[in-house]
């Protein structure tokens, strides 16, 4: 059989923060079955696993009855859908991510200061309609998702701004350097929220790009986290990078040429969908199988895999 060399990227399987929402929800189950008000993460083969035991999904709290246990997702929620819980005498269980809260928290700072909120994001994302839920509806604010969304801003109004936590820090540190030079001293307040499940990520990605062919990037097609992975593989001139969901798509993109390739997985996504991959590839290939980290140095060490460990 072929030889195929395959790096597996760390760190890579869930993040403490999707762990930590998927563990919550799995002990709620248990007892009750709560609404749970968004998808609990991105990521539709959990969502789907959830329906099968009979969990609800749903988008808007009229959706609901009164008095029903509410599981709020790892994105977090703001303010506006406390209140409207609280109307409806709803019970909420909290799932979201303590490095989400640490923005929502940074950003009510920022409104009681009396500053103009920004937020770097993508608009639409669960994590940003949670965080506009903080802001009071008489309170203008500004949603900015590239260096020309900066450029509308108003320079003699006094800001702060968050930033989402899955987005690509390159890009974000544009926009950061558009605002600095375009705000100055009027820029008030800054927090850097991008989390270090995702730069972690991505820094492995960019330190690695020269070990191979090819990356293939585990996760679902609406994660923020997965797509912005293969970005930065493609931004450092991997063109061959690709965002997958199961064998099928993997074997859509391969290539024979491809003598060295590398997996790993977004935040939101199970480790184990590396080992199905590994076994099918098994059936067809010679595997040799490295772990790719970086040690505290922010060098990258190379760790060989025995077969029972890996698959």
């Amino acid at each position: 059989m072929t030889n195929l060399k395959i790096y597996l990227l760390s760190p890579r399987g869930f993040c403490f923060g999707v762990s930590k929402a998927l563990s919550l929800l799995d002990s709620k189950i248990k007892k009750e079955k709560p609404f749970v008000y968004h998808a609990i993460i991105h990521n539709k083969n959990v969502i789907q696993s959830y329906e099968k035991q009979g969990i609800q999904f749903i988008s808007s709290l009229d959706e609901i009855p009164d008095n029903s246990p509410l599981f709020t997702s790892a994105h977090g929620i703001g303010e506006d859908i406390r209140l409207k819980a609280k109307e409806k005498n709803l019970t909420l269980i909290d799932g979201a991510c303590p490095f989400v809260l640490k923005v929502h928290n940074q950003l009510k700072t920022i409104i009681k200061e009396g500053l103009t909120p920004l937020i770097i994001g993508k608009k639409g994302h669960d994590e940003i309609l949670g965080l506009q839920g903080e802001i009071p509806p008489s309170t203008p604010f500004h949603i900015l998702e590239n260096v020309k969304d900066v450029e509308a801003l108003n320079p003699s109004c006094f800001y702060g701004y968050v930033t989402q936590t899955t987005l690509n820090q390159e890009d974000t540190a544009k926009i950061e350097q558009a605002l600095e030079k375009r705000l100055g001293d009027n820029l008030k307040f800054k927090f850097k929220g991008i989390c270090a499940a995702t730069s972690m990520r991505q820094n492995i990605v960019k330190k690695t790009l020269g070990f191979y062919d090819a990356l293939f990037v585990i996760g679902d097609r609406t994660s923020s986290n997965s797509k912005k992975l293969v970005e930065v593989a493609k931004n450092g001139g991997l063109q061959n990078s690709f965002l997958i969901e199961n064998k099928n798509d993997f074997f859509r993109f391969f290539s024979d040429d491809f003598k060295k390739i590398a997996l790993t997985t977004s935040a939101s996504a199970r480790e184990e969908g590396i080992t199905l991959l590994l076994k099918e590839l098994q059936k067809s290939y010679t595997l040799e199988v490295s772990e790719l980290s970086k040690t505290k140095t922010g060098d990258v060490q190379t760790n060989a895999l025995k077969e029972d460990k890996t698959l």
